[in-house]
């Protein structure tokens, strides 16, 4: 059984999730998105615990999570 890679991002990291996705897939690798789907402001710990919570319950094996942080 293959195990999917897991990956996540919040609203400002999705260009960059959509892009490493397609990647992911023409190199064959299975990949299970937790998320966002739209642009619209959320708070990534939301897809973060989606995405823990999976590999805790022998879903993925592992995960790509990405979000932006502005500093100051």
């Amino acid at each position: 059984m293959t195990k999917h890679l897991g990956v996540a991002s919040d609203h400002a990291g999705l260009d960059l999730k959509r892009f490493l996705v397609a990647e992911l897939e023409k190199r064959s690798v299975a990949v299970r998105d937790f998320g966002t789907t739209t642009d619209e402001s959320c708070d990534y710990p939301d897809f973060a615990h989606a995405v823990a919570h999976a590999i805790e319950g022998g879903e993925i094996a592992r995960a790509i999570r990405y979000w932006y942080a502005e500093q100051a």
